[in-house]
């Protein structure tokens, strides 16, 4: 009674205490706001590291493929060569999710998608973090789910924030526990939701914060630092019109329990079917016009397709174009992002002089980036992602178009 008759008799103190709470929500927001943008600044610049680590993994997986390859290579240098692909193929792997999650990020899609394809893309992105807190990640993920609606780039988020408080909490175990993080889907045929469980046992929430972990900003982590992951997580499972639950066992675990409504508008879509039918090539060896500013690309594509095709490499567009006026080439195969002049003005040069010579952009960014649908705008054919898989998919894919160019003009063998 005396603190309310005080507050009557001093107003001011209401004041003061309300422009206190009015600074305070506003540090939070501030806060906020400020891990948002520098999760879009992250976006940003992980779709450049993606690209800049691919272009050069295209020279380390040709050449350890081409050693592979090789009758001349001893058995061990060849067991060398296998270990290299191996791991270039993970490096891929791992730009390719890479890229999938910030192209969503940038431009979001709401979709009938795969929860079981969302899970895995996510794990192959953080799962090494928490394999350095001696962790394991097990899946366990339902054979025949239904589809779900939403953003894939967003499922893998909250997903990732699980993971990544995981990681951050088995920092602060003292004991020497086996530790893992289990990660299961199941469906029970006729229900409404598709369900994800993921639990694990870094040491469970404290009960004096488990019925506020979903506020903003609060948080168990240490060093007090600002706390938004699972406000994220729960947000996202909501746009989706799913809910989350909890439980937890402090000293032992915790386990989320999500549930995503099954989508029944929306059938799986079919498999693109291609265009270009697959023909014998007439003339002995047709030509094709390379042209990248890093040389070791180009040399990758002559020395897989040496066999059955001549090779022109240019790293230099300007010098290409004039190339071309000299000889015509059955296909031509260029990268888009070169110093002075870049693949799209050879592509619309190229079409200017042919029209119904195909062109292969090649790119370390992938399909659906911006650069990449310019250049398929501006004419080019087809599209080959750098790395490429092998040798064999790409002479077949060229003996493919120069195959369909030659029976549009009628070429015949010399």
């Amino acid at each position: 009674m005396m603190v309310e008759m005080s507050k009557k008799t001093h107003p001011e103190v209401l004041q003061d205490q309300t422009v206190l709470d009015t600074t305070a929500s506003n540090e939070k927001i501030y806060a906020q706001v400020q891990h948002l943008s520098k999760l879009a600044c992250l976006g940003n610049l992980s779709s450049g590291i993606a690209h800049e680590i691919n272009n050069p993994l295209v020279a380390v997986k040709g050449y350890a493929q081409l050693i592979e390859m090789s009758e001349q290579a001893s058995p061990t240098l060849r067991n060398y060569a296998k270990e290299i692909i191996l791991a270039s193929m993970r490096i891929q792997q791992i730009c390719e999710h890479l890229h999938h999650y910030v192209r969503d990020m940038k431009t979001p899609i709401h979709e009938a998608l795969d929860l079981n394809d969302a899970i895995e893309r996510s794990v192959v992105l953080v799962e090494q973090q928490v394999n350095y807190r001696r962790a394991t990640v097990n899946l366990s993920l339902a054979s025949k789910t239904p589809l779900i609606w939403g953003v894939r780039s967003e499922i893998q988020r909250a997903l990732q924030q699980l993971l990544l408080n995981s990681r951050d909490a088995f920092l602060s175990l003292k004991d020497d526990r086996k530790r893992w993080v289990s990660i299961k889907t199941t469906y029970e045929p006729g229900s409404s939701d598709v369900v994800l469980e993921y639990s694990d046992n870094a040491g469970g929430i404290a009960e004096e914060i488990k019925s506020r972990v979903f506020e903003p900003f609060v948080t168990s982590k240490l060093g007090g630092e600002v706390g938004v992951g699972l406000t994220e997580v729960k947000n996202i499972v909501e746009s989706l019109n799913g809910r989350i639950e909890l439980e937890s066992q402090p000293g032992e675990g915790t386990r989320f329990i999500i549930y995503f409504p099954v989508h029944h508008e929306t059938k799986l879509k079919p498999e693109p079917q291609s265009s270009v039918t697959s023909l014998s090539i007439v003339d002995r060896r047709p030509s094709v016009l390379v042209v990248d500013d890093e040389r070791s690309a180009g040399e990758v594509i002559r020395l897989y397709v040496k066999d059955d095709f001549d090779v022109e490499i240019y790293e230099d567009v300007t010098l290409a174009i004039e190339r071309l006026k000299n000889r015509e080439f059955h296909l031509i195969v260029t990268d888009l992002n070169m110093p002075n002049r870049s693949g799209l003005a050879l592509i619309t040069h190229a079409k200017e002089l042919n029209q119904d010579r195909p062109v292969i952009v090649m790119s370390a960014y992938g399909q659906g980036d911006k650069e990449v649908e310019e250049a398929l705008e501006a004419g080019a054919d087809a599209f080959l992602q750098k790395p490429f898989e092998g040798p064999e998919e790409l002479r077949e894919l060229l003996r493919s178009w120069v195959g369909s160019y030659q029976a549009m003009k009628g070429i015949k063998a010399k």
